[in-house]
């Protein structure tokens, strides 16, 4: 009895160092594809090969935590860090498959960032490719959207890499895999649109949750030359208070 009794409490131990550790990578990879971002911006089959740590405002981003942009959580690009090569080159990307809302994704994927040939793992060494952070702001009436976040590993130093200048409509895996990258390491959060009975598209049509709209604007979203700072939204009348909502890790 007092062997089992000690098996027992090193299979706890053993249980409770592997979870202080992390997630594991295929883990990670069931987390993703469990709220579809395997495969609606990440190839099937894929399972990441490092563990891509992101924080906004102090919390981490655990693959579904919910953040606030209403009360300005996600204005500013998050703390970012990952197992590099220092001598290696990667791209990092933002992207929304959810624009404008998840039932009618007509200009998905949204580029909210994009920074090519970071050095290791010092993001500021990248080049934004004319796509500086565009903080998330759901349009209202358009529900609950993921935005994900891409890390892939480049074969080297590429000074042609470039995008079109209008944001809506890129992929990001067939930009990585046009450009000869692999994906190595993703992480999303999820935000939600203040209430209204439409999703409304600030110069374009309404999008409906039911049905696809015929017409859709790309103006919100055009501009990809501005890096000021975002302005602060109003004071939100909402009553839900923010919380980390993380989807579930299996180790």
């Amino acid at each position: 009895m007092k062997f089992a009794s000690t098996s027992v409490l090193f299979t706890a131990c053993l249980s409770s160092y592997t979870f202080a550790q992390g997630p594991s990578f295929a883990s990670i990879a069931t987390s993703l594809a469990a709220n579809t971002v395997i495969p609606d911006v990440l190839p099937a089959g894929f399972v990441p090969e490092v563990v891509l740590n992101m924080s906004y405002v102090g919390r981490p981003m655990e693959y579904g935590t919910e953040y606030f942009p209403y009360i300005n959580e996600t204005d500013f690009l998050p703390v970012v860090s990952y197992a590099n090569d220092p001598e290696g080159w990667y791209t990092l990307a933002l992207v929304d498959p959810d624009a404008p809302s998840r039932a009618n994704p007509i200009r998905a994927q949204v580029r909210h960032y994009l920074s090519v040939n970071i050095k290791g793992g010092d993001i500021l060494t990248g080049n934004n490719t004319s796509t500086p952070y565009l903080a998330p702001r759901p349009f209202p009436g358009c529900g609950r959207k993921r935005f994900v976040w891409v890390l892939a590993k480049q074969r080297g130093f590429d000074e042609s890499l470039t995008v079109p200048l209008a944001r809506p409509n890129f992929n990001i895996a067939n930009y990585a895999s046009t450009n000869n990258m692999t994906i190595i390491g993703a992480n999303y959060f999820e935000v939600e649109a203040s209430p209204a009975d439409e999703c409304v598209i600030p110069g374009g049509a309404v999008s409906s949750s039911a049905a696809p709209a015929t017409t859709w604007s790309s103006a919100p979203y055009a501009s990809a030359s501005s890096s000021a700072a975002p302005t602060a939204y109003p004071t939100s009348t909402s009553t839900r208070k923010p919380k980390c909502k993380p989807a579930t890790i299996l180790v």
